[in-house]
């Protein structure tokens, strides 16, 4: 079963509440924990790059890459 957003709303007052009582700030304790996560998955953002810098790209007969294929590699 998916969280509901007033269940979500209550955690983070219960946890922002929690920091605050500990002398943290709740903000600063998000991105630790998002830097922390990235940081874990590091290898997968990398492998996402790799396979965007190998893929060709389309070129049309005037030499200058398709519109599709531009798209494709936002």
């Amino acid at each position: 079963m998916a969280i509901t957003q007033k269940e979500l709303k209550k955690e983070k007052e219960m946890v922002a509440n929690l920091l605050r009582a500990n002398g943290q700030d709740y903000n600063h304790w998000l991105h630790l924990h998002h830097q922390k996560y990235i940081e874990e998955n590091q290898d997968l953002v990398m492998k996402a790059l790799q396979a965007y810098k190998a893929k060709p790209t389309e070129v049309k007969e005037d030499g200058k890459p398709s519109e599709s294929s531009q798209l494709s590699n936002v």
